[in-house]
């Protein structure tokens, strides 16, 4: 149970992260809730550029339940594992070239409590939604809010993220509006490779897997016509579709679906969709999506060794190609170099 987590299994993480030779200003915990009764884990890293002007990210991983510490060792964060390089059995650290920290100041934050390094005091504290998380998430970011008052601020996330990333925008949207102090100069949210939802994502495993010719023409329209569409929720005593998504799931088995170049190894899934963003003003949505539809090729933009990227014209979403599971991890300079731009008010 979260209530009882290892005290030292705690210190060790926080001691790693304040001594990894990156600007990690501060990593422990902000009680949120009733009774502070929920015991979020975060980890603050200044931006290696300006600090003080840089906009900050906050970060929540994907499940619901991964921990941050991935994406601060995998994908955005300052710090690299060396598979090469090992001491005492231990695997040695480098810096990231691509982390975002060299753009914006970043809290890695671990919400909802289902991570290991967040915790619960209570066994009711335990029981979480998506509404009660983006809720104590924003509870956390007015109560952490002093050290990044006027800087500019983008929610984001990836995978189940993308469900309660806006929650948590809007909820900061409507704490300014409903005048809960402190002010947060939040801007807009970024999301990768986004679960947004869980039918609309489902199905459009069934059109992707037609287009990279996974499944046949024939058994995709035979498909589609005995289902009327809808796999997510495909009514079990329809056997016609039911023998016919038996036969899809059969000629994909094997088949690593978050990258299919790849072996099959890794039992996650990844929600491939497109998501309407909250745009009210100022405010801006960023999204990294791998999902290869025809919205998504309106330009294609050639920057050097960067690969090819794709800008959707009906801003402001803006889009990355060709990347799998989860965008920062695979393509981490593409990422990066769009981050950049982005913060920038460049053209991508």
């Amino acid at each position: 149970m979260n209530i009882h987590h290892n005290n030292g299994a705690r210190e060790v993480i926080q001691y790693i992260l304040l001594h990894a030779h990156c600007n990690t200003r501060d990593a422990w915990y902000i009680g949120v809730g009733e009774d502070e009764a929920v015991q979020l884990f975060y980890c603050f890293v200044e931006s290696e550029g300006n600090p003080e002007e840089d906009p900050l990210i906050v970060w929540l991983a994907g499940g619901p339940g991964c921990a941050t510490l991935r994406s601060f060792f995998f994908q955005i964060g300052p710090m690299q594992i060396q598979y090469d390089n090992y001491m005492d059995n231990v695997p040695a650290l480098q810096l990231h070239p691509n982390s975002w920290t060299k753009v914006a100041n970043v809290i890695y934050l671990d919400a909802p409590t289902q991570p290991d390094i967040s915790y619960t005091k209570t066994p009711e504290a335990i029981r979480s939604s998506d509404t009660s998380s983006a809720a104590q998430t924003a509870e956390f970011l007015r109560k952490e809010s002093s050290k990044i008052l006027k800087n500019p601020m983008y929610v984001a996330g990836i995978s189940y993220s993308g469900i309660v990333v806006p929650i948590i925008t809007e909820e900061l949207y409507k704490g300014n509006d409903e005048g809960l102090e402190p002010i947060l100069n939040i801007k807009g949210y970024m999301a990768g490779n986004p679960l947004t939802d869980k039918s609309l994502d489902i199905n459009s495993r069934f059109e992707y897997a037609y287009r990279l010719a996974l499944i046949s023409k024939d058994l995709y329209e035979s498909t589609r016509k005995a289902c009327n569409g809808d796999y997510a929720n495909a009514d079990s005593n329809n056997l016609q579709c039911m023998s016919n998504i038996y036969e899809v799931n059969k000629r994909v088995k094997g088949i690593y679906t978050q990258q299919i170049l790849e072996p099959d190894c890794d039992p996650a899934t990844n929600l491939l969709t497109i998501i309407i963003p909250i745009v009210r003003g100022n405010r801006r949505a960023l999204q990294a999506n791998p999902i290869n539809d025809s919205i998504c090729q309106v330009t294609i933009m050639s920057m050097q060794s960067l690969g090819p990227m794709t800008k959707r014209l009906r801003k402001p979403l803006i889009y990355v190609r060709e990347q799998v599971t989860t965008a920062p991890e695979f393509k981490p300079k593409e990422c990066f170099v769009m981050v950049k731009r982005w913060f920038a008010h460049k053209p991508i």
